[in-house]
């Protein structure tokens, strides 16, 4: 074997043994360190440190054979990864950047570009260092990343096989390069679908503890919502609604402000977790500008926001202080129920998305709840309400004086009963019509209500007949207040009462006070009754207290 082909298989052996650290034992034909050459690519490496460890390779085999060949040739190359600028170790010849990217060019789309005489690189060398006179090159690259100029001044049938020997090597490093990046962009693939498929089954985990976690809290919520639209009572209505939303959202503090008809403003304040002195005294009127705007707006809103409008700042900074972070209206057929809020989360964190959507719901559920609530007050109203007079009837009387006597048996307290009614009705309402006795009736319901203390209880009994229930209250307080409902009655202008044949309207009443008269709720009722009947026996107009004495003297002088 020659010495070109004895120093080229020498530099085979050192650049395979320097890419792979193998020895090349089984080298023996021409080709076969050729193709041991192209084993190169290991699956367990990628392309760039491949590139790298060639690249080195290559450097010191040029080194090592440069003058041990016939041939002379200027070897170049140019690292990317590292200086990214042309280097050589045997020539003084510096490559412009415009040169540069003429070999760039030239390299577009090839692995491999041979350089004869009359090429414009060639032409070009030339002209930058007339005295070599160069004939002929080579240029390639490795994966792009390192590109290498060879260029001869001799052109001679070694040079020729050295070169070809050179893209051969080249071409087929290529090809495996190909084959491994291919392995690499499978490898890639593998391992991108690995990584979908982890995050699939993590989301398809985090999705079955969200849907789990979303099925409790619909549950939950269903029995929220059942227990609610199940309470008629407002006020435990309201108790539940606050209690439910602290331990739902868990926060620190709740608040309801409920529609009252009888001041015509949302008064009605519920509160949980904040005290008293915490919270100035809020009175809504029904044309506040917050009412029109939670119509409007028909969502909750954070305190916060309300302090930036102008005309809520004012009911802003009243809740603020008492820690009130959250408001929401309760809206039912268009109409303003009610206005309800929480405050702070229990470890100090802020009311998030997921907090506000609760709120929500339980707000909308409260809503139709409250609306039942009302409806069934309205009706309960309506069943306990005398329709002519606007007094309870007898029902609620009957209910309402059982309830009073319970709890004067349990405090240990006095109660006592009235027992009145219209002297000589019956000639006013024949004389008069029926039109004139319902007024009469309706006008004496107006003055026993002014006169009565605000916890005593006034009643229709029947007919003429009235009852007034007196929580607390001892018998020598019963002749001041009886006298005084009388004196009313008599000094008042009634319609046309000339025609009674006292020449005006008067009443005639009984009391009873448990525990000296009586102890059960029909003998209250009864004493009180004996009592009205022996003031109507005395002349009417009159009121008489029940005495064991007197009603028993009355009873044996009329039995007589």
């Amino acid at each position: 074997m020659d010495k070109f082909l004895n120093t080229t298989i020498t530099f085979l052996r050192n650049f395979y043994y320097k890419c792979f650290n193998k020895s090349l034992s089984r080298i023996y034909s021409h080709f076969e360190p050729f193709y041991s050459l192209i084993a190169i690519a290991d699956s367990k490496k990628s392309s760039s440190h491949v590139v790298k460890r060639i690249h080195e390779s290559i450097i010191e085999s040029f080194k090592n054979i440069n003058g041990k060949l016939n041939i002379d040739f200027d070897f170049f190359y140019k690292d990317r990864t590292n200086e990214n600028k042309w280097i050589t170790e045997n020539n003084n010849l510096v490559i412009s950047s415009h040169f540069d990217s003429r070999i760039s060019a030239a390299l577009d789309g090839n692995t491999f570009v041979k350089l004869s005489g009359d090429h414009p690189l060639i032409t070009e060398l030339n002209s930058l260092k007339p005295s070599r006179k160069y004939k002929y090159g080579i240029i390639f690259t490795l994966q792009n990343l390192v590109n290498y100029l060879i260029i001869t001044s001799r052109l001679s049938d070694d040079i020729i096989k050295f070169f070809n020997i050179i893209q051969f090597v080249i071409s087929q490093l290529d090809l495996k390069f190909q084959l491994m990046n291919k392995n690499d962009l499978q490898k890639f693939q593998i391992e991108t679908l690995e990584q979908r498929l982890n995050e699939n089954q993590l989301t398809l985990k985090q999705t079955e503890r969200s849907l789990k976690k979303r099925v409790y809290e619909i549950n939950n919520l269903l029995e929220i919502s059942n227990e609610l639209y199940s309470e008629l009572n407002l006020k435990r209505l309201i108790n539940i609604a606050l209690l439910t939303i602290i331990g739902q959202i868990r926060c620190q503090k709740s608040i309801a402000l409920i529609y009252d008809t009888s001041t015509n403003s949302y008064s009605n304040v519920t509160m949980k977790g904040i005290a008293k002195e915490d919270l100035q005294k809020i009175d809504i009127e029904v044309d506040h500008p917050v009412v029109r705007f939670f119509l409007d707006k028909q969502q909750p809103i954070k305190v916060v926001q309300l302090l930036k409008i102008k005309n809520l700042k004012e009911i802003a900074q009243q809740l603020k202080p008492a820690g009130i972070e959250l408001l929401s209206p309760i809206i039912h057929s268009d109409r303003l129920k009610g206005i309800i809020g929480c405050g702070e989360k229990l470890y100090g964190q802020e009311l998030d998305d997921s907090d506000i959507q609760i709120f929500t719901i339980l707000v909308n559920i409260l809503s139709v709840s409250l609306s039942n609530a009302q409806i069934y007050e309205e009706v309960k109203q309506m069943s306990f309400t005398d329709g002519m007079t606007g007094l309870n009837n007898y029902r609620y009387f009957e209910d309402r004086l059982k309830e009073e006597l319970n709890r004067a048996k349990r405090n240990k307290s006095s109660l006592s009963l009235i027992m009145l009614d219209i002297d000589h009705f019956k000639n006013y309402n024949d004389t008069l019509g029926h039109q004139a006795g319902d007024e009469a009736l309706r006008m004496l319901a107006w003055i026993l209500k002014s006169t009565v203390r605000d916890d005593d209880i006034v009643n229709r009994y029947g007919g003429e007949e009235f009852s007034i229930i007196l929580p607390g209250m001892e018998k020598k307080s019963i002749q001041i207040l009886a006298e005084r409902i009388r004196e009313k009655v008599e000094e008042h202008p009634f319609y046309k009462e000339h025609v009674q044949p006292q020449g005006k309207i008067t009443i005639s009443l009984g009391a009873a006070t448990f525990p000296d008269d009586a102890d059960t709720f029909d003998s209250l009722i009864s004493k009180a009754d004996k009592a009205l009947y022996k003031a109507k026996g005395e002349g009417r107009n009159k009121f008489i207290l029940y005495t064991e004495a007197k009603i028993k003297s009355k009873e044996k002088s009329t039995s007589s």
